[in-house]
């Protein structure tokens, strides 16, 4: 297949192909989550969650532009709308990772006295608590709500002065 013939299957075909590049990535994650969720070392966390998150913004994005969301113009208020939803889906893909990551993890952090008497460095990692991925599920989810509902009263206001 020639160059010319990709792109323009990719022109017609882009919503479909990220939903389905966004459900091989989801799924790839959950498989990952599967094997590595005894390990709590930040490649074996980065490992497991970068599919999924991919996953789920593919996904939607691939929504996205099966219904047209992207024809608007960018340089516009209902193009302000559009990016301010992209990002909140973002928002919202992070959200959706961490808790997913908590959920099967389910590990909890013990403090370990060091031979000198102090704590250990890894339970100040997360100090004080047995859920680390559980502030970054509320932050994602509070900013994912903020740019989400800014989006539509954007998006509301570029279809009403139409």
């Amino acid at each position: 297949m020639r160059l010319v013939e990709l792109m323009d299957f990719l022109k017609d075909n882009l919503g479909k192909v990220l939903i389905a590049l966004g459900i091989v990535f989801f799924l790839s994650g959950i498989l990952l989550l599967s094997t590595f969720y005894f390990e709590l070392s930040a490649l074996g966390v980065a490992v497991t969650t970068v599919p999924m998150f991919l996953g789920v913004v593919f996904i939607v994005y691939g929504f996205f532009v099966q219904v047209g969301l992207f024809s608007g113009r960018w340089r516009s208020i209902n193009g302000l709308g559009t990016i301010l939803l992209c990002i909140s889906v973002a928002f919202f893909a992070l959200a959706i990772t961490a808790i997913q990551v908590q959920l099967v993890t389910g590990f909890e952090i013990e403090d370990v006295p060091s031979r000198g008497g102090g704590r250990s460095s890894f339970s100040m990692l997360f100090p004080n608590s047995t859920r680390p991925f559980l502030s970054l599920f509320g932050l994602g989810l509070e900013w994912g709500v903020t740019f989400f509902v800014a989006g539509m009263i954007i998006k509301a206001v570029s279809f009403l002065r139409h």
